[in-house]
């Protein structure tokens, strides 16, 4: 295994634009998770419909506006309103499409009773560098497997493989090298911010290096997968990043999300993602954090043999 870390570390160096655009990339992400956590303020847009002639919705966290009608479920979900309240016979309906979090503080609110600081405080900063850089640790995923594809489609791929071993072999290696570099960054860009711009970044270095793990893992897994079931390189790389930036953002990445529908809230919690930016948030707040971390590695492993069953099919039939 070796031998092959080797060689792809050598042929890695000889495209310098790879590692530089990590290093960038990651850099920039990092960068735009702190300035939003540091000026972001909770600011609820609040919508109102009601049958009575003034309601008590001044709080200094919420933008509120009368409406005339109920606003649609698109305007709800796009954020033109994160948070609508029907007000019919002194009761009080809140609904939102964005936020269980700003339901339950604007319900508390109505309630009378005392919003904690916890509650109307902005995202912890720790959940925003995990959910910014869990992106762009999903999307550089594919750049550093190049390198298989270009064993594959120059016959290197099956002139090295002899036996299910040396596939095995070269396949973790072939992830292992730009799993390295991609948490070496990560990690890099991490400590700097830490150590010398003096950023509080709420999770210890420990804990960021189990998640960006994780995250690169699943990153890893469904490369492959995807790469070896398709074969055109472009399209892989086209579905890949399609499939990585929706479900990052389904996953609560950015923003928490909540969809109103049961159904599509299930499916959601299913999604790797998920589970990462629930990991982080256990992780945040001193909470078992196991459950999370065994459905990732069930999914890392259920993709990496489905791809490793696809890719020594396809070499035993020669179309490698």
């Amino acid at each position: 295994m070796m031998v092959f870390l080797k060689a792809l570390f050598i042929r890695i160096l000889a495209k310098p634009y790879y590692v530089g655009l990590s290093i960038f990339l990651t850099l920039s992400f990092v960068v735009v998770a702190f300035v939003i956590s540091n000026t972001a303020e909770t600011n609820i847009s609040v919508a109102y419909l009601s049958d009575e002639a003034s309601v008590s919705l001044d709080a200094p966290f919420m933008r509120v506006k009368k409406v005339d009608e109920t606003p649609s479920q698109a305007s709800l979900m796009m954020g033109e309103y994160d948070v609508f309240v029907l007000v019919e016979d002194g009761e009080y309906m809140v609904q939102s499409m964005t936020s269980d979090t700003y339901v339950s503080l604007v319900e508390a609110y109505l309630a009378g009773d005392e919003v904690s600081e916890f509650m109307s405080s902005p995202r912890p900063s720790a959940l925003r560098i995990v959910g910014f850089l869990m992106i762009i640790l999903f999307l550089q995923c594919i750049f550093y497997l190049d390198l298989f594809i270009e064993d594959k489609l120059s016959g290197n791929l099956s002139r090295m493989m002899m036996s299910n071993q040396t596939l095995s072999r070269y396949l973790f290696s072939v992830m292992l090298y730009g799993f390295i570099i991609i948490i070496g960054i990560a990690m890099l860009v991490i400590v700097m911010a830490s150590t010398v711009f003096n950023q509080a970044i709420g999770l210890n270095l420990g804990q960021y290096m189990l998640v960006f793990a994780l995250s690169v893992a699943s990153g890893m897994a469904l490369a492959l997968l995807l790469l070896s079931l398709i074969k055109v390189r472009d399209n892989a790389a086209a579905l890949f990043s399609l499939i990585v930036i929706l479900t990052s953002i389904l996953s609560g990445a950015f923003t928490p999300v909540d969809t109103n529908q049961a159904v599509l809230n299930a499916i959601i919690e299913w999604l790797p993602q998920r589970q990462l930016m629930a990991l982080s948030e256990a992780l945040y707040l001193g909470e078992t954090i196991w459950t999370h971390i065994v459905y990732v590695l069930v999914f890392v492993g259920v993709f990496l043999m489905i791809a490793f069953s696809v890719i020594k099919r396809h070499l035993q039939l020669g179309r490698y």
